[in-house]
Parts: structure tokens; sequence; C-alpha cells
């Protein structure tokens, strides 16, 4: 076969591929767009940006919680988890679509472990809380 019957064939399947994507493209999404509910939290809608600055506070009270708990200082512990709890609940109720995402779970067996000054624990229940992020920023 010559060269320039290959690229011809090759020009040929992606003009092909392009044109069923254009003629269903009501139907073909390429990536997960996020929901529309969420806008209300981005500019212009909203002058502060809310949602990004609870997802900075998640990263900081994140680094927080790990820090104390590895220092074993239950009293700073205490107050992060409680401020991580309360941002991390609060997806939910900025995303109403997202609340199905939450891991409850991980976040009451957090609490649980830094009220019961379980650190290790701790470290494991911010690893499955930290993995439950990683699945959203993906998408």
């Amino acid at each position: 076969m010559r060269w320039s019957h290959f690229i011809l064939l090759q020009c040929l399947l992606v003009m092909i591929a392009g044109g069923i994507v254009y003629f269903h493209k009501d139907r073909v999404v390429l990536i997960k767009s996020p929901p529309a509910s969420l806008a209300q939290w981005y500019k212009p809608e909203n002058k502060r940006q809310v949602w990004l600055h609870n997802m900075f506070k998640l990263r900081r009270e994140m680094q927080a919680v790990r820090f104390y708990a590895d220092n074993n200082d239950a009293k700073h512990l205490e107050k992060w988890v409680t401020l991580l709890s309360e941002h991390y609940q609060k997806i939910g109720e900025m995303v109403p679509e997202w609340q199905k995402k939450l891991d409850l779970e991980a976040i009451a067996g957090l609490q649980e472990s830094a009220s019961s000054q379980r650190y290790q624990d701790v470290s494991r229940a911010l690893d499955d809380l930290g993995e439950g992020c990683k699945s959203c920023h993906a998408d």
C-alpha cells in the first residue's frame, strides 16, 4: 500500500468520525460538565467565588488535621476536624447533585477517631476522605 493511500485513508476516517460526532453532538459527551447549580458560586453570579473559598478551606483544614494528628495534639485536632466536617458537608448544600458523592461515613469516622484521640485512625480516615476528593477532581 502506498503512503499516499494510507494518509488518504486516515484523513477519511478522521472526517467520518468528526461527521458522526457533529451530527450526534446532542448525544455525545466528551467531558463531564459540572451541574448547573455550581454556576451560582462563581463569577459573575457570585462576586466572592464562594465555591473556591470553600475548596481552599477544605485543603487548609485537611493539612491542619494531618499535622495535628501526626503531632498528637488533641486540642487543635478537634478544632480543625470540626471545621473540616462543616465545610465538607457544605459541598452538598451548595451543589445538591453532589450530595450522594460525599463520603459522610469517612467524615463521621474522622470525627470519632479525633474525639477518641486515635491518631492513626485519624490519618486513615483522612486518607479515605482524600480518595473521595480525588474521585471528583479526576472527572
